[in-house]
């Protein structure tokens, strides 16, 4: 799953439903979250997002998208900058994160990604 994700009209109605039952649960996480399908980016409000900052993983894309025949959350990680500065900045990586339907154990992974207990501490 290496591709980049399906847009809004690929995906079914239902699809509705766990994008605002994500965004309820990582906002109840104390996260800042928005949503415009077929993705989702979520914020570590105590911390400024900046181009520094999102690198550091304080803000993180994550995409539902069908794979064989269900939905599934997929990070999205975005691709390494070239050495050389005219060459193009290779699409993201897409990994599956899980069953749409299993928004806990999503919302867990995305906070363990995103969270910052410590300031002194560098995320991941």
């Amino acid at each position: 799953m290496n591709t980049l994700p399906e847009s809004e009209n690929h995906l079914p109605p239902a699809a509705r439903d766990h994008f605002e039952r994500l965004a309820a649960e990582l906002r109840a996480c104390g996260f800042t979250v928005t949503v415009t399908p077929p993705a989702l980016m979520v914020r570590n409000p105590g911390a400024d997002a900046t181009p520094t900052t999102v690198g550091n993983g304080l803000v993180q894309e994550v995409r539902l998208r069908g794979d064989a025949g269900r939905l599934v959350w997929c990070w999205v990680w975005p691709g390494l900058r070239p050495a050389r500065r005219d060459d193009p900045i290779p699409p993201p990586e897409i990994e599956p994160i899980g069953p749409a339907e299993d928004i806990a154990e999503t919302a867990r992974l995305i906070a363990k990604v995103i969270r910052i207990d410590d300031p002194t501490v560098t995320p991941r």
